[in-house]
């Protein structure tokens, strides 16, 4: 099961499985995608603040998006932050899930739940290095739930 989290959803990295190309096809990953396919999408991109933002979420997956929160630690309003979130919805780096309520209006006003689309690259971002070093890190239930959630989305 570790390996399933650390290793992910792309078949290249799935499938190699060698902890050095790990870091470096997520590190190259990361580069072409903020530089190449976002700024295509948007020209009016702070690529330093948008990559930091995109880092802050990712440590966070499988937990409460707060949008507020996230804007302040990237140095972003609050605005520019879900302007940022939107674009990796839409570019597939992430999904919101929102809260399920019986009330629709409760549904509207809670705070939804922020998973990264790859537990690989989450586990990247938390800089773990290791299907070893998985087992004993304080994300493990995070990081296997977006694992889960990747498999189901």
């Amino acid at each position: 099961m570790l390996n399933l989290v650390f290793y992910g959803g792309f078949p290249e990295v799935a499938l190699k499985k060698d902890l050095f190309f790990h870091q470096r096809w997520f590190a190259s990953y990361l580069t072409a995608y903020i530089e190449r396919d976002v700024r295509d999408l948007s020209h009016l991109l702070n690529v330093v603040s948008f990559s930091k933002l995109l880092r802050l979420a990712g440590l966070r997956t499988a937990n409460l998006a707060n949008v507020k929160n996230l804007g302040v630690e990237s140095e972003i309003d609050q605005r520019t932050a879900a302007r940022y979130l939107e674009i990796f919805s839409i570019t597939f780096q992430m999904n919101l899930l929102h809260p399920w309520y019986a009330n629709t209006s409760k549904r509207l006003i809670k705070t939804p739940k922020v998973y990264l689309n790859d537990s690989g690259l989450a586990c990247h971002f938390a800089g773990i290095d290791d299907p070893k070093h998985l087992a004993a890190h304080s994300g493990l239930g995070a990081l296997a739930e977006t694992w889960r959630w990747a498999e189901l989305s």
